[in-house]
């Protein structure tokens, strides 16, 4: 009997859950025994591999997300654009692994080992991965994919919402981009077949866009397609930015996606019309793609100096002259060293809970931005502060202070 796989993680499923694969083997208490786990391309380049021994039950268990989540990466498609605002994955956010186990081990403690490699923990056509994250506290393991038909956690969602819980939704500005990531092929929705784009007056429906998913089935089954759905991604896109220019008129609009089988939840955004510009983040979210945000309120930027210095000699003890006078101009502390820094804060509008609580994904994400014009910079947030009140049931109740600091700082000066 060679080695048997016990438990393996669902797929698909996320480099940033945790993934277990129990293996036992009959040949587990021969001499020098030890499971083999190696990681491997879908060509079967061999990425990595890891050895272990038996516990005392004879049980090998490898936890191996940190051998995959080495190898992804994170799409941006920020700029999308065009009437067929779509785009593939470029293999950042979603790759397929072929996983495979063995054993070696000895006749004796001093002889030759013997080896296998041959049993494959599943087909590697398969075995896709994408960077998502199941919390310890979860209840489980295995990264819910089925419970995905777009890769968001963004709240205020469901075509069931009032006109009051609409203009609750996430903020945009006529020129903000954003991006939602949507898994095709998976049951129970399938292929993506289009984006439904609605405007909205206050009262009724008063547009509408259907834009058709270019790419094939055969092509995107199991794969990632982008969509661009923010106002500056749909600008191209039939009437839509003569609609999303007028903002009192028509306050917001919806994005659905819409499936083979099925559509997802009407995701809902206010076109704001506030005298401050505010800040746009993006940020990879903890399914591995993309969300946004657009704190409204007025931003500011605090600019410091660090310098290094040295004391040098008055008087020139190297001169090349008889005589040495009286020089102004010659400094005895030299500066060497001038570091430049800037500090940013923006300032949320009061949030709802499930706002506030979906935010805290943007402080946990090792990958944001802002947007600055048409360009999309990187940054570090240095910390978050939030305030909240106690109001009656239903109203907005929190906010957040933002201090952040741009991942590319100005040049030093030396």
């Amino acid at each position: 009997m060679a080695v048997t796989i016990t438990q393996s993680p669902t797929l698909p499923n996320g480099t940033q859950s945790d993934l277990i694969y129990v293996l036992t083997s009959s040949n587990a208490s021969l001499p020098q025994h030890r499971y083999v786990c190696e990681v491997r391309t879908e060509g079967g380049t061999v990425l990595s591999q890891v050895k272990q021994v038996r516990n005392n039950q004879d049980i090998g268990v490898f936890e191996v997300s940190r051998l995959l989540d080495d190898h992804m990466g994170y799409d941006e498609p920020f700029y999308i654009s065009g009437s067929n605002p779509f785009v593939t994955s470029s293999d950042q956010n979603i790759l397929s692994f072929k996983i495979v186990f063995g054993e070696e081990y000895g006749s004796t403690t001093t002889s030759p080992l013997t080896s296998s490699l041959n049993v494959s923990a599943s087909n590697a056509a398969d075995t896709t991965f994408i960077p998502a994250v199941t919390e310890r506290d979860a209840g489980y393991f295995n990264w819910p994919s089925s419970s995905y038909n777009a890769l968001t956690n963004m709240p205020n969602t469901g075509s069931g919402l009032t006109y009051e819980t609409k203009l609750q939704s996430l903020n945009v500005g006529a020129d903000d981009y954003m991006t939602i990531s949507s898994l095709c092929g998976i049951a129970p929705l399938g292929h993506l077949t289009s984006v439904r784009i609605s405007v909205y007056t206050v009262n009724s429906l008063v547009h509408t866009e259907t834009i058709t998913n270019p790419f094939p089935h055969l092509l995107t089954a199991g794969k990632l397609v982008h969509t661009g759905i923010g106002p500056k991604n749909l600008a191209s896109v039939g009437s839509l930015a003569a609609y999303f220019n007028q903002p009192t008129t028509y306050p917001y609009y919806s994005v659905r996606l819409q499936y083979a089988s099925g559509n997802s939840t009407d995701y809902f955004f206010n076109i704001n019309c506030s005298q401050y510009t505010g800040t746009r983040f993006a940020f990879t979210n903890k399914l591995g793609m993309l969300d946004y945000y657009r704190a409204t309120l007025v931003d500011t930027e605090a600019e410091t100096f660090t310098r290094e210095t040295y004391q040098a000699p008055y008087i020139n003890y190297s001169t090349d002259t008889s005589t040495i006078t009286y020089d102004s101009t010659r400094r005895g502390e030299q500066q060497y060293l001038n570091q430049i820094g800037n500090l940013y804060t923006a300032e949320t509008d009061w949030l709802t809970t499930e706002q506030s609580t979906w935010l805290f994904e943007l402080f946990e994400s090792p990958n944001v931005f802002v947007q600055n014009g048409d360009q999309m910079e990187g940054i570090i947030i240095v910390n978050a502060g939030e305030q909240f009140k106690t109001n009656p049931r239903g109203q907005k109740t929190f906010k957040f202070t933002i201090r952040y600091r741009k991942s590319n700082s100005k040049h030093s000066r030396y």
